[in-house]
């Protein structure tokens, strides 16, 4: 019995390490309305902390329990989802800014994209993205 539950931890932790090498690509898509815009990691991180970029862009978020937006919270922002919530709390009470639309899966995030002009979401790197969107964002590990 001991032998059998090593056996299924090994191949819990190496199903579980192939999985996370394809989940630590992350690519930030935009409907760039066919103008070249590439972003550098400070630009994104600004964008979707609603600090001004001067770029017109309107960012989207997954939800909170999302893999990608945890990643994207991970290796972009720099934060905890708890400190990001805090941080929109503040935003909300002081009357400033508003935290991107929270769209519920990928697919949303795509068909939102495709349908507002400058508007910008993350998803996973091996995600397929429809050739009228641009990738402006890319960060892999």
């Amino acid at each position: 019995m001991g032998l059998l539950r090593r056996l299924a931890f090994l191949c819990v932790l190496v199903l579980g390490s192939q999985t996370s090498a394809v989940a630590r690509s992350l690519i930030v898509v935009a409907n760039t309305h066919q103008q070249n815009i590439q972003l550098d990691r400070q630009q994104v991180r600004a964008l979707f902390m609603g600090a001004p970029t001067g770029l017109g862009l309107t960012p989207v978020a997954l939800p909170i329990d999302s893999a990608e937006r945890v990643l994207f919270n991970t290796k972009v922002i720099g934060l905890t989802e708890h400190r990001i919530q805090s941080y929109w709390a503040q935003m909300k009470f002081a009357g400033k800014n508003k935290p991107p639309m929270q769209l519920n899966s990928v697919d949303d995030v795509i068909a939102h994209l495709l349908a507002h002009p400058f508007s910008v979401g993350y998803v996973l790197g091996d995600k397929a993205i429809p050739e009228t969107l641009s990738v402006v964002f890319r960060i892999e590990e």
